[in-house]
């Protein structure tokens, strides 16, 4: 489970550290080429069955799994966790009506690792500055940094990260702890030098669920001789004390936020019950005033998936300001929603309404967008998308204060397997080159119809799962008749932004003959009886209205029939006289 990437990148760490992009060299643990193994911890049951039962298991109310087991004990293990609060609970119901329960509070979360796994990043090369603003902008100094994650115990994992080059030295570590389906805890610390400089930074981070709350985190500081990659390879942007400073890491960040669903019974009256949230932020940066901001938020689903919504904020630093929005969203059929509403923000208040109809990863698929604002400011907006089989199209035009703009954007891809090119939509992960072998054909990954062959009988599919079993298939029912698959489904599995060629073989048919047989006095030959040929051992069966089909027949022949009973007629094959429908012959004989 290892990853080597050389060439751009970004740098590991954590919560607590800078990330840095950087040229040259890193190596990695790969969770994703092994899909099968789950990182995160897990909730663990057990119970006993002290006679046959029925197992029931629920996921935060909701039941995933119900079947019988026999007496003794029972154990769950390696249940799929999501992140945040979940409650499992095990329900044993014996013939009686005799139920045993055991629930399990969890907190998931993928700042712990399972109970042994390791995770690690170590890379060294140069940092890359001015990223999206100059090209080839890397410093000259060789840097490097490393990081390491531990899974003591599923409830405790340990980290360290340390960076060294341009005259730094830097180094600390952390824990995070879990405690039980409270939440958990991570707390660390890391010291730096450079130069004649010495400084040390702390943080906490936390994530709870409590009384029904769900609260979440982090407080840092840093002192003033602190200092990491980002600030010693950035390039100098503004005079403190006389002297260039670069990106130093802020003094102290501060968040908070809270939120719970509001369970009042007449605001969940056919909807959900409503979610509200507060927080706070603040920020001291190296130099320049503290920035804090506090905000709140509203949000109902009422019934028929309509939304309502409001939010409001107010900030502090080096100016105040403020601002609150309301709006309510209507879905339009499957794919399209439409919202409208009312937004103040700095002094001007102007109101909106906006439709849109989401754009899918299908070829053939296509989105939009459409907004119009009035009030305080006038501004319209339209944008449109439309994902072809060679590439993606998508354009906007905006208009906003008597100014017009617009813009046109096509992105594609062109792959090259096997001695083979292909142009399709921008590649973002694994794909496979499906040759079919006939243009046409629906392919299907999954089960769901993704395209169809091309004229040379082609599909590039997109966006599979990497070092995971792929399934894609073919409708051979929109094969032509002279044509067979060899096979119809087959199974691919790609590495990371990798390809495969995926062939199902598809060939010409064998010559084939549909034949009637009939009794000499007209009747047909009764269903079940066998068709026997010289030098084939394959024996043919007669279906009703006397039907059978033959295949690799290339010229006139006599046939053996076996009735049901025992007895036998035979028949004369005369392929000269029968006529040809997409190269199967079709074909009337009297069996004597």
């Amino acid at each position: 489970m290892l990853g080597l990437r050389g060439g751009d990148y970004i740098n590991g760490g954590f919560a607590w550290t800078r990330p840095i992009r950087m040229a040259g060299f890193q190596i990695r643990r790969d969770f994703a080429t092994r899909p099968d193994i789950v990182t995160m911890p897990s909730p663990r049951l057990a119970a006993t069955a002290a006679a046959p039962s029925t197992l029931e298991l629920y996921v935060n109310d909701s039941r995933i799994l119900s079947r019988p087991v026999g007496a003794g004990p029972i154990r769950i293990d390696g249940l799929p966790s999501a992140h945040g609060y979940i409650n499992v609970r095990l329900v044993l119901a014996d013939a009686a009506g005799r139920q045993v329960a055991v629930d399990a509070p969890f907190f998931a979360t993928p700042l712990l690792l399972r109970k042994g796994l390791a995770d690690f990043s170590a890379e060294a090369g140069f940092a890359r500055r001015g990223f999206g603003v100059e090209s080839a902008d890397y410093a000259g100094s060789v840097i490097g940094s490393a990081s390491l994650r531990y899974g003591v115990l599923d409830a405790l994992t340990l980290e360290g990260h340390v960076e060294a080059g341009a005259g730094l030295v830097q180094g600390g570590g952390g824990a995070t702890v879990q405690f039980g389906g409270l939440g958990v805890v991570s707390a660390s610390a890391a010291v730096s030098h450079v130069d004649d400089r010495s400084g040390a930074l702390a943080a906490v981070v936390f994530d709870s669920r409590f009384a029904g709350f769900y609260i979440s985190g982090m407080s840092m500081r840093a002192s003033a001789g602190y200092r990491d990659l980002a600030s010693v390879t950035s390039r100098p942007s503004f005079y403190r004390n006389w002297k260039m400073a670069g990106d130093e890491p802020p003094r102290a960040i501060h968040q908070v936020t809270i939120s719970s669903p509001l369970r009042l019974a007449p605001l969940m009256r056919g909807g959900d019950a409503p979610v509200a949230s507060v927080s706070y932020s603040a920020q001291t940066p190296a130099a320049g005033p503290r920035r804090q901001v506090w905000s709140g938020s509203l949000r109902h689903t009422l019934a028929d998936r309509v939304t309502a919504y409001v939010t409001g904020y107010a900030s502090r630093g080096e100016r105040r300001d403020a601002g609150a929005f309301f709006g309510i969203s209507i879905p339009l059929g499957a794919a399209g929603s439409a919202t409208a509403g009312v937004q103040a923000q700095g002094g001007d208040t102007f109101g909106f309404v906006e439709a849109s109809r989401a754009e899918t990863q299908a070829d053939g698929s296509y989105g939009w967008r459409a907004r119009i604002e009035q009030g305080a400011r006038q501004a319209a907006e339209v944008q449109g998308a439309y994902r072809g089989r060679n590439a993606r199209v998508s354009g906007a035009v905006q208009y906003a204060d008597g100014a017009t703009r617009g813009q046109v954007q096509v992105e594609g891809a062109v792959a090259w397997l096997g001695g083979v090119s292909a142009t399709t939509n921008r590649l973002e992960g694994s794909f496979a080159l499906v040759e079919v072998g006939a243009p046409g054909v629906p392919v299907l990954y999954r089960n769901q119809k993704v395209g169809r062959s091309d004229r040379n009988g082609r599909l590039l599919v997109r966006n599979l799962e990497a070092f995971d079993v792929n399934r894609l298939s073919i409708d051979n029912q929109d094969l032509p008749l002279e044509l067979e698959a060899a096979q119809t489904e087959r199974t691919v599995t790609p590495m990371a932004g990798g390809g495969a060629i995926v062939r199902f073989g598809v060939g010409k048919s064998p010559p084939a003959v549909l034949l009637t047989l009939h009794r000499p006095d007209g009747a047909f030959v009764p269903p079940g009886a066998e068709v026997i040929r010289a030098g084939v051992a394959e024996r043919a069966i007669v279906g009703y209205d006397g039907q059978t089909f033959l295949t690799g027949v290339t010229e006139d022949g006599d046939l053996r029939v076996v009735l049901e009973d025992g007895a036998e007629c035979n028949a004369r094959l005369v392929l000269g006289a029968a006529a040809s429908e997409g190269g199967r012959h079709v074909v009337d004989a009297v069996c004597r």
